[in-house]
This record gives C-alpha cells, sequence and structure tokens, in this order.
C-alpha cells in the first residue's frame, strides 16, 4: 500500500519559523533532547512528560502569582491526576498578555453554504475588557479573588 501525498505541506522557511520549531529547539537546548520534528516531540513528550509540561509552560510564557511546585501528581490516574499543583494563576490575564494587532481567536463558522473565518485580535479583546470592567466599576460590583466561577450546564 502506497503513502498518500499529502495535500499541502508548508516551505521550510515556514517550518523554520514555526512556532514548534523555536518549542524543539528549546527543549533540545534545555533538556539535552535530539528532536527533529512532531514525531520525535511527541514521542519524548510521552517519555518525559514533566519535562514536557514544564518547558511548555515556561515557553509559552504562561503568567502565574505562584509557581508550580509539582508538574503533574498521580500521573497515571486519567482521570484523578493534578496538573501544576500549588500554582496560582489568573486565567483572563494570560488570554489579555497582549495588546496589539496580533490575531487573538479565529472563529469558524461552517453550514449550508457557509464558510466564513471572521477573527478578532488582542486590541480587540482588550477594548471588549475595559468595557466590561468599567460597567462593572460603574455598577459598584466588587472584584474578589474566585469572583469568576464555572456554572455546571443546565439539564
Amino acid at each position: 500500500m502506497s503513502t498518500p501525498t499529502p495535500l499541502w505541506s508548508p516551505s521550510s522557511e515556514r517550518i523554520a519559523a514555526a512556532n514548534i520549531t523555536r518549542f524543539i529547539q528549546r527543549v533540545n537546548v534545555a533538556c539535552g533532547a535530539r528532536l527533529t520534528d512532531y514525531a520525535s516531540l511527541y514521542q519524548w513528550s510521552i517519555e518525559h512528560r514533566e519535562e514536557f509540561w514544564a518547558e511548555l509552560w515556561s515557553f509559552c510564557g504562561v503568567r502565574a502569582s505562584r509557581k508550580y511546585t509539582s508538574v503533574i501528581e498521580n500521573g497515571d490516574a486519567m482521570p484523578g491526576a493534578k496538573w501544576f499543583v500549588g500554582s496560582e494563576l489568573n486565567f483572563a490575564e494570560n488570554l489579555l498578555a497582549r495588546d496589539d494587532d496580533t490575531i487573538a481567536l479565529i472563529f469558524v463558522m461552517n453550514g449550508p453554504g457557509v464558510a466564513s473565518f471572521p477573527t478578532s485580535n488582542y486590541a480587540l479583546k482588550w477594548r471588549a475588557w475595559r468595557q466590561v470592567s468599567s460597567a462593572l466599576a460603574s455598577s459598584a460590583a466588587i472584584a474578589s479573588r474566585g469572583s469568576c466561577r464555572t456554572c455546571p450546564k443546565p439539564s
């Protein structure tokens, strides 16, 4: 059986400029790995789970008021594993880490006769956040730790 031909392959320039290539290079330097491509990174991430996730945390620039004390606890229990134990972070702070025209979200809308990909950038997210923040402040809403909660899905 022959291997199917890909519909598209990135150029060598695009591969060199890709974030995953930068991450592979970082892992190679920081961890003494010899990764060359996605497949080798994938295999290494399985064999070196804690190192992989610690490097990814750092590479992505996760902002935290308290860094984790352990990358994973009870890692063989899925579900049941605990990730980045001891860390404390503000999800919104990480989502709003930039304030520029870089694309932040790409919405994919599909349907009969519809295929559109509108985008939103970080500057637009910040503008929306400032409006929400201002509205909350003027309505005397009090911000406090733990004021954001998830709600169960209604039945």
